[in-house]
């Protein structure tokens, strides 16, 4: 029964693409959503069944087998569906979403020319993501990495006749091939020591990978550090973070329900479960754990940052993403694995209901994305508004909303965490708590407050945008406080995450700190993180409403503080100026010398020219008279008769 379920769930989507991309023109558009929207319905149904038994129940890991890919006697790779409690949590986040967004993009596709195509596209997507999650061993991994890769390259670019959305997908899908030649190389080497890549045989090979040390010339690296950090790359790519980070924002190109998709619940948070799956490897590896905090809290702080000085309304919540990501990584580095697959569960509520209260947005302002020609829009859009209160309250981590346990849980382990790269972190997380709390009122307070600076009727769309808004704006409310127990005193893992002391004392601080959601909510209001969300709320206050003339004046002033922001603390000029234009300049000279020269005018046209030498050389032989052959004949046969009677004795 549990493999027919877990079966369905995952075809499903596949389905539902299928038909929608290879049927979708004589079935219509309606016929076509309604169908894809039944597939990811009857996947969201049964997450939820196996969700119950894997959660409630905790039930042993289960392999659903489909077929035996390769089978060498000594090498098996069989595909089928892993479920365990961090699968199926996976799978019903990616199904929710997924099936929300579907809905929703009935209002906003409307009257789309690749509608069909679309549809086609998500389900597929979400199909790619159910493969990943569901995976039982690194090559079905692989294939989910590189299927989600593919899928969120052609909805970047779905407007292909839009420059900027092609050079988007481009960018996505070149930065995320060196994320992904990270993990392959991580693969190569787990395959190299074990001989195997199913997840039960590889998890307890640990002590031997342990042991073992590569040498690398000069170096000399421990075997399962290496390991470690190729993973560590690998999810930096589809996890966006520095300096693998600069695909994400260009991917707002896409549309809005695609940015959703993608930036809540899906491709962005692959990385942190696969940290999350191999979370024994990496506990083996101080030297990478300390470095996944620096770079998380790195990101959560700088490209928070960044997403202050944004007026594209889309890309606020896109820097937003990236600034929340580094949270998840924190804490991976922290060894709070649950921690960061909560924050991960709570992100993709309140991300995709403020993707989708953006999008709504755009669509009663016809397509206008910049909140600087917006404000006032609280009166016209007052569901969108509420929504978007709710997620920005979420994001900011205010008291008793989702978004403050499982925020807050990180900090908290991150401030417990005894590496010594936990105090550098630490400041970051805090400090990132004023930049996420400046960047999200500032767009609530240039969106919805102040004066109008738009003309035209605007009005709320179509109930097919409103009511996911709706639906996403509950869990983004409560399930952080009626879930969080579940997660730290009931260990909803149990032993799917790593076991080791580090990973167990900050399992053991957590679920001591949330005994009581209440009064940890209470408790927040004497903690620094909150302090220093109330001074971005004050800061965003002052600035664009009770003393708007006031900032408006001295804002030319702060344009050398802002200038490093501006220039996203230039890594698309590094990548543009000396990594794209050094390979480029360095292919062309590479042409001029090696290629034609060398091979061309050396190799290819010199051979040729040499054969033409030569022959005009033999020509002289070439006499055209009888006896002179017959001459040579019989003088090669007097020399062969002398070489065989006197030379061969």
């Amino acid at each position: 029964m549990i493999k027919s379920v877990a079966l369905i769930t995952w075809l499903a989507p596949l389905l539902g693409a299928l038909m929608a991309g290879l049927l979708g023109e004589k079935l219509g558009p309606k016929n076509t959503h309604r169908f894809t929207i039944g597939m990811v319905t009857i996947s969201l149904l049964g997450a939820l069944y196996l969700s119950s038994i894997f959660i409630i129940h905790s039930s042993d890991p289960i392999f659903a087998k489909l077929f035996t890919w390769i089978d060498s006697n000594t090498f098996i790779i069989e595909i089928g569906i892993y479920l365990d409690a961090l699968s199926v949590i996976m799978m019903l986040v990616v199904a929710f979403v997924s099936l929300l967004v579907h809905i929703y993009s009935i209002g906003y596709m409307a009257g789309d020319e690749g509608y069909c195509r679309f549809f086609s596209y998500v389900s597929l997507f979400t199909f790619a993501m159910f493969a990943l999650v569901g995976a039982q061993n690194f090559a079905q991994l692989f294939f989910g990495w590189e299927g989600v890769g593919v899928v969120s390259y052609l909805l970047i670019g779905y407007y292909f006749t839009k420059p900027s959305a092609v050079n988007g997908g481009l960018k996505a899908f070149l930065v995320n091939r060196i994320g992904d030649l990270g993990l392959l190389i991580a693969i190569a080497l787990i395959f190299y020591y074990v001989g195997a890549l199913d997840y039960p045989t590889v998890i307890p090979m640990l002590e031997k990978f342990d042991q073992d040390i590569l040498y690398l010339g000069l170096f000399e690296i421990n075997g399962l550090t290496l390991i470690a950090f190729t993973l560590l790359v690998g999810a930096m790519g589809k996890s966006a973070q520095i300096p693998l980070h600069v695909w994400l924002p260009e991917s707002m190109e896409g549309p809005t329900p695609i940015s959703a998709l993608i930036h809540a619940a899906t491709m962005v948070t692959a990385g942190v479960f696969l940290i999350c799956r191999m979370s024994p490897i990496f506990d083996y590896s101080p030297a990478v754990l300390n470095l996944i905090l620096i770079i998380g809290s790195t990101g959560a702080l700088f490209l928070g940052l960044v997403g202050i000085v944004q007026n594209d309304i889309k890309r606020i919540v896109a820097y937003s993403t990236l600034s929340q990501l580094g949270y998840m990584i924190a804490a991976t580095g922290a060894s709070a694995y649950t921690a960061a697959m909560f924050h991960l569960l709570m992100h993709a509520f309140f991300k995709a209901l403020l993707f989708l209260c953006a999008g709504s947005v755009i669509v009663a302002m016809h397509h206008e994305q910049n909140i600087q020609n917006m404000g006032g829009l609280r009166r016209e859009l007052p569901i969108t508004f509420v929504c978007s209160l709710i997620g920005t309250l979420s994001l900011v981590a205010f008291p008793f909303t989702s978004g403050f346990y499982s925020k807050d849980s990180i900090i908290s382990a991150v401030h417990h965490c005894y590496l010594p790269a936990a105090s550098y972190a630490y400041m970051c997380l805090l400090l990132g708590a004023g930049a996420t709390s400046i960047y999200s009122f500032r767009s609530l307070f240039l969106t919805f407050f102040g004066k109008k600076r738009f003309t035209g009727a605007v009005s709320e769309p179509k109930w097919q945008i409103t009511f996911p808004l709706i639906v996403l704006a509950i869990p983004s409310l409560f399930l952080g406080m009626s879930s969080v127990g579940l997660f730290f005193i009931g260990n909803i893992f149990g032993n799917t995450l790593s076991t080791s002391t580090i990973a167990n004392a900050q399992m053991k601080l957590l679920s001591h700190e949330f005994a009581n959601p209440l009064l940890s909510g209470i408790d927040a209001l004497f903690h620094p993180a909150f302090y220093f969300m109330i001074l971005g709320f004050v800061i965003t206050l002052f600035c664009y409403i009770t003393n708007h003339e006031t900032f408006n004046r001295i804002k030319p002033s702060l344009k050398r503080i802002a200038y490093p922001l501006e220039m996203k603390f230039g890594f698309d000029w590094f990548n543009d100026h000396i990594i794209v234009r050094s390979i480029i300049q360095f292919s062309r000279r590479l042409y001029r010398y090696l290629d034609k020269h060398v091979i061309d005018e050396g190799i290819i046209l010199g051979l040729a020219k040499r054969c033409l030498q030569a022959s005009y050389t033999f020509k002289i032989v070439q006499t055209g008279y009888v006896y002179h052959y017959a001459s040579m004949t019989i003088l090669s046969l007097f020399l062969i008769i002398f070489f065989v009677l006197y030379i061969g004795i």
